[in-house]
């Protein structure tokens, strides 16, 4: 089965939290363009002057000290705009409600269980019944609970001895909620290489999914790794820390 026919599926999966995406991103955008527009004219305007001052006829020393001081306060007091106005961004993603795991899971489940172009794709559930709401930005956790079971249906596709199982489980263990996303597929060589931008084994793939896979999951807290199992496969596995 070719793997473009995952396409439909991912168009699904991801539409919601690309537009998410897309406002998240156009805000913190015009913030930081509002922020830093001030300081980078009076960085430039004092460029232009230490510039003129050194390649002139004749170098004042101490007008290029005073202009050099400027320049160092000017990128000082943007370093602490662009902290500020992120930290500020990033604080408005995460300052949702506590969601539960579990439900996220089933929410981006429903494309992979009505899927009809591939018989040997099986979607199987351990979702433990006793896991605690996290306060985490739920359209990221979708987005990466989407791309980790669009990886392993796709390295299954790969691989027609593959018996099609995807199996995703949840559980809770020392202080963390942990997600598991289990394939049949051909596994890795260096499993930690698929989080690397842009690697990828498949054809007219970015290998961009997995890397912001990760980067969304630290920006929660969390932590996202992978190791090969050994009747053949991968797991990806998501820890989330909890407080008790």
């Amino acid at each position: 089965m070719h793997l473009d026919q995952l396409i439909p599926v991912k168009k699904t999966c991801l539409a919601a939290t690309r537009a998410h995406d897309t406002v998240y991103r156009s805000g913190l955008a015009m913030a930081l363009g509002h922020s830093l527009g001030s300081p980078l004219t009076a960085l430039s305007a004092q460029v232009k002057s230490l510039s003129r001052n050194l390649l002139g006829d004749e170098t004042d020393l101490e007008r290029a000290r005073i202009s050099i001081e400027r320049i160092a306060s000017i990128l000082d007091a943007a370093t602490t705009r662009v902290s500020t106005v992120t930290l500020e961004f990033h604080a408005k993603a995460n300052s949702q409600e506590r969601h539960d795991l579990n439900e996220i899971v089933r929410q981006v489940s429903g494309p992979f269980e009505r899927q009809t172009y591939c018989s040997r794709l099986r979607v199987e559930y351990d979702l433990a019944s006793d896991l605690p709401k996290l306060a985490l930005e739920s359209d990221q956790m979708a987005r990466v609970v989407t791309e980790l079971m669009l990886n392993a249906s796709e390295a299954m596709f790969a691989l027609p001895s593959s018996n099609g199982l995807l199996t995703v489980r949840t559980k809770r263990v020392a202080g963390s909620i942990q997600l598991e996303v289990i394939d049949s597929g051909g596994g890795a060589p260096d499993p930690e290489r698929i989080f690397v931008m842009h690697h990828t084994t498949k054809n007219g793939r970015s290998g961009t999914g997995l890397s912001v896979a990760r980067a969304l999951v630290m920006s929660n807290g969390g932590q996202l790794a992978a190791s090969n199992n050994d009747c053949g496969g991968l797991t990806v596995t998501l820890h989330l820390p909890f407080e008790n």
